[in-house]
């Protein structure tokens, strides 16, 4: 089924500083023209119109039309447009069908600051899917139009990436809504993710950290070529596709363990980067940011200083930079970690090191640059010698992003509005940091 893109959101509030910005929408505008002149008749119904309220004549933000509006003089300081909002007016205009095509099963997947993902079973092929629960009511309070941009950013941000790039991605299949949630309907990664894996191995070996930090990489190299940043790279952020190690080796230890294969998901922090290709709004998980990012002036890099951080932590178990007081850093202020970041060197020196190869080290301290102008990206890190040895597949190559093409009918794809920000995030762990 092809899911119609939803009209943008725009913003209703007036802006008090004079009368030519004192409408903020065309619809306003529109009523207010008709109300002056006083055929508000034609524009209203019954008694509202005569009472100066007007109803909307057509959705607001996509949502569905709200009950009526106020609408009170631009002229003057103080001037604002009042919208009484009743009833079914939070509405993204998404399909509300989630019930009739979907069992959610009791089973939770995971959690986060801003909603869980549960297990589901579709009701006709009985095929089972991860399904990403965001309550609305997150929205209510004063918010709404901000949340339907940010859920709508995530969803659209998050299609641009998997039709440009899908075996790195967790596939986002269909979107629903009903009074309560927003249902994202997506592929099942039996593998758990990369936190889990670290938790159980506490480190990986050079060729298993070599495939997951590839992968990661490569969802990367796609995501900078639409000129998204994805803005929360860590270990719970990235799903293992399989069992890993396999069945096979559980069951005899001598056999190889497979491939270690990680898609990326969660694009609930990820921004589009236009004009000047600087970002200002601070999302992600702060142990992971780089030191730009708390300056409020960053761009693309920021995820390679991440993955950067992710690889060090894959193959020493501990994050760089922070010592033994990693726990301390979470809980203070998040000035002590930018600190951090520029005061101390990065240390090869523990004896866990010894056994790392040059390459491996190499690799981390290119990604790990302070200076991000020559911090190196995506598409060069995939050619670095160290990956290039332990994954099999060659350096990524894409179509030119103005010539990538949607390819499936089954998922939404729209435009957002990437010059809305995203929520900052005050988290300093995997379930605080960045959205669920």
């Amino acid at each position: 089924m092809l899911l119609q893109t939803p009209p943008r959101v725009l913003d209703t509030r007036a802006k008090p500083s004079a009368v030519s910005r004192s409408i903020a929408t065309p619809q306003l505008a529109i009523a207010w023209r008709l109300k002056s002149s006083g055929a508000c008749k034609s524009f209203g119904r019954g008694r509202n119109a005569q009472n100066g309220f007007a109803e909307a004549p057509v959705p607001l933000g996509g949502l569905r039309p709200l009950e009526r509006m106020r609408l009170q003089s631009p002229c003057g300081a103080g001037a604002t447009a009042v919208i009484s909002c009743t009833g079914d007016e939070y509405d993204l205009g998404w399909p509300r069908e989630f019930d009739a095509r979907y069992e959610v099963l009791d089973e939770l997947l995971g959690e986060g600051s801003f909603g869980i993902v549960k297990a589901a079973r579709h009701r006709v092929t009985g095929k089972c899917f991860a399904v990403k629960m965001l309550p609305k009511s997150r929205g209510k309070n004063g918010e709404w139009n901000r949340y339907v941009a940010m859920l709508r950013r995530e969803v659209s941000l998050w299609t641009a990436v998997q039709n440009s790039h899908d075996k790195h991605v967790v596939k986002l299949h269909e979107a629903f809504e009903d009074d309560e949630y927003v249902y994202l309907v997506q592929d099942v990664c039996e593998g758990g993710d990369l936190q889990g894996l670290l938790k159980k191995q506490n480190t990986l070996d050079e060729r298993e950290a070599a495939q997951a930090i590839s992968g990661i990489l490569y969802m990367l190299a796609a995501a900078h070529d639409r000129n998204i940043c994805y803005g929360d790279v860590k270990p719970a952020n990235f799903l293992i596709e399989t069992p890993y190690p396999c069945r096979r080796h559980q069951v005899d230890p001598t056999a190889p363990k497979g491939d270690l294969v990680v898609k990326g998901v969660d694009f609930g922090c990820s921004q589009k980067v236009d004009g000047e290709g600087r970002l200002e709004k601070r999302t992600g998980t702060p142990l992971y940011m780089a030191p730009e990012i708390f300056f409020g002036w960053y761009g693309l890099e920021v995820d390679i200083w991440a993955a950067g951080m992710m690889l060090y932590q894959l193959l020493s178990g501990k994050l760089p930079f922070f010592g033994d007081k990693e726990d301390e850093f979470c809980k203070g202020p998040k000035m002590l970690i930018v600190q951090a970041l520029m005061d101390n060197e990065l240390d090869f020196s523990v004896q866990s090191w010894d056994k790392i190869s040059v390459d491996a080290k190499d690799l981390i301290s290119k990604m790990l640059d302070v200076d991000y102008n020559s911090r190196i990206t995506a598409r060069a890190a995939l050619q670095h010698n160290w990956i290039q040895h332990h994954c099999e597949h060659p350096a990524v190559v894409y179509a030119d992003k103005e010539s990538i093409r949607i390819r499936t009918s089954k998922i939404l794809d729209f435009g957002g509005n990437p010059d809305e920000p995203v929520s900052s995030s005050s988290g300093t762990d995997d379930r605080k940091g960045g959205r669920a």
